[in-house]
């Protein structure tokens, strides 16, 4: 598997441009490029709309240029302030090399109980990627320790750039979204290992789009 290369010395407006809004037609309500930064607190920034929904420390992860954040999975996540309000939202990350034990969260946001949930993770119930948009879909295998990308958008999910699971439920979510694990888990099942980038999109990206964005990603 080809893991996202790095985005070391390239300016934040110029990776912008490069893979959260690839040929400058997608709308996107943040985006946030770990992998590459400057500086931690530069990784922090909403590429998308700087100033509005940076993200901010709970506990902060780890940072290198060349690695992007890394999670403890016990403590160390980021808040957004995103909250999606219906189904019809998209979420895609690019995950470096992990430790597949237990349940392993990626980013999201989801209420203390219930399916009404915005979420992806890399290891899930039985082995299995979940797919979280108000409802959940798990499918094997999980998403390999080496990284990938993930996606959700609407009720699909996507690994890789390629669709291989539909959410069946149609709740609707409406949780603040963090990074480095799921909100209903802030001190447990979040990602011990890498995160390169997240972008957060408030329409529901096509197959295609889901594949260019997954593209721009990865190149």
């Amino acid at each position: 598997m080809r893991l996202p290369p790095r985005l070391s010395g390239i300016p934040a407006t110029v990776a912008a441009t490069d893979w959260w809004n690839p040929g400058g037609s997608f709308t996107c309500v943040a985006s946030y490029a770990a992998k590459g930064a400057a500086i931690l607190a530069a990784s922090y920034v909403n590429l998308a709309n700087p100033g509005t929904y940076d993200a901010a420390p709970g506990i902060a992860p780890t940072w290198a240029a060349g690695t992007g954040w890394y999670f403890d999975s016990s403590s160390q996540y980021l808040v957004t302030g995103v909250t999606p309000n219906s189904q019809n939202w998209s979420m895609i990350a690019s995950v470096g090399s992990y430790v597949g034990v237990d349940y392993v969260a990626i980013c999201g946001g989801s209420p203390p109980t219930g399916d009404a949930r915005f979420a992806l993770w890399a290891k899930g119930a039985d082995s299995e990627v979940a797919y979280c948009n108000g409802g959940v879909v798990e499918t094997s295998p999980v998403l390999s320790t080496s990284g990938g990308i993930i996606a959700v958008a609407g009720n699909k999910g996507y690994r890789n750039g390629a669709h291989e699971a539909t959410i069946t439920q149609a709740e609707t979510p409406a949780t603040a979204i963090v990074i480095g694990r799921d909100s209903r888990y802030l001190t447990s099942l979040g990602l011990n290992g890498y995160l390169h980038g997240v972008a957060i999109y408030s329409t529901v990206l096509d197959a295609t789009q889901v594949a260019t964005l997954s593209t721009a990603m990865a190149a």
